[in-house]
This record gives structure tokens, sequence and C-alpha cells, in this order.
């Protein structure tokens, strides 16, 4: 679907490999791929902390284990925001959503 392969267009863009011919095009039709992505990555964002509430929810924790099979990408995704979160590279928004569920100490 047209989803699937903005991904992949965006994906392509990102390692340098989109052609230059539809590079173009793109620009023509004011298609920013790069807004784009910050736009739909904001989205799964908000999508996975969605379902990370309906997990604790369910649950009383948050601690969703690997390999889930209601919602396999959830593990992975709640790792990379700890991940992010030890790196410094979450921001200031999403910690604090996440200090807010007792997911994260709020240091």
């Amino acid at each position: 679907d047209l989803r699937d392969w903005m991904y992949l267009q965006r994906y392509l863009q990102s390692l340098n490999l989109l052609p230059h011919d539809r590079a173009r095009l793109f620009q023509q039709v004011d298609l920013n791929l790069e807004q784009d992505e910050e736009r739909m990555s904001a989205e799964r964002w908000e999508q996975h902390y969605s379902d990370l509430l309906a997990f604790r929810q369910e649950h009383g924790h948050c601690s969703v284990p690997l390999g889930w099979h209601s919602n396999p990408s959830l593990p992975i995704w709640l790792r990379q925001q700890l991940v992010r979160m030890k790196a410094g590279s979450l921001p200031q928004e999403q910690r604090e959503q996440l200090v807010e569920i007792g997911l994260l100490d709020g240091r």
C-alpha cells in the first residue's frame, strides 16, 4: 500500500539510495520525506505508548516479555526507549510520559 511504499522511499533516502529522478519528483510535488518521517515516528511512538498503557492496565506492570504474542514489537520498542533514556537521547516529553506511568524513576 501507499504507506509501505512511502516507508521504503524514506528508508532509501536515509541510505542515500533514493534515485535522483525520484528525489527530484518528490521535490517538485513538495513532498518532504524527512518531515513525513518525523511525523510518522511521533505517531508510531504514541501508538506504542498507548499499547504499553493497555498492557499495564491489563497486567498491572510494564514488564512486557520478549516475544509477547499479542504485540511482538512492543517489548522491542520498550527496550529501545530504555536504551535511548540511558544514552540521553529520549526527548524530555517522552521521558516524562514514561516516568508518569512508573517505567522510569524520574532521575
